[in-house]
């Protein structure tokens, strides 16, 4: 048997007046649970109340077999990373510091919250 509820996150594909879409964001503010989805080539973008895609006939979410579900024998990411500690916390925060400097060649991730001396000489662009 096949439950009727299809999951609505990011990187679901909608369909809403008439065209694909893919959900980008989901913003709750003012009460109301509102979808921002880019279109297929990603120049356009449109903000739907999640409210017009279940029962308007405007929209729909679009099945798919991706995504994490609730029966899933695996733990989302973010009801492991609530369990952790402070000291772990602190611990996961500078491993991801050290994986977006190797990355980018900045702890932050980008140019504009480098600290003092970065890009290290090791992970500088320019020598890419």
């Amino acid at each position: 048997m096949r439950s009727s509820a299809v999951r609505l996150g990011v990187g679901a594909q909608i369909y809403y007046d008439g065209e694909t879409l893919e959900v980008v964001e989901l913003d709750a503010a003012g009460g109301t649970l509102q979808v921002l989805a880019k279109d297929q080539t990603g120049n356009h973008y449109r903000r739907i109340a999640a409210k017009d895609l279940t029962g308007s006939g405007r929209g729909k979410v679009l099945t798919s077999d991706t995504g994490i579900r609730a029966n899933d024998d695996i733990e989302p990411a973010g009801a492991v990373l609530a369990t952790l500690n402070q000291r772990e916390l602190n611990a996961l925060s500078e491993r991801a510091s050290h994986i977006r400097e190797v990355l980018t060649g900045f702890k932050a991730g980008n140019e504009e919250l480098a600290t003092r001396g970065e890009p290290r000489a090791k992970y500088s662009q320019a020598d890419h």
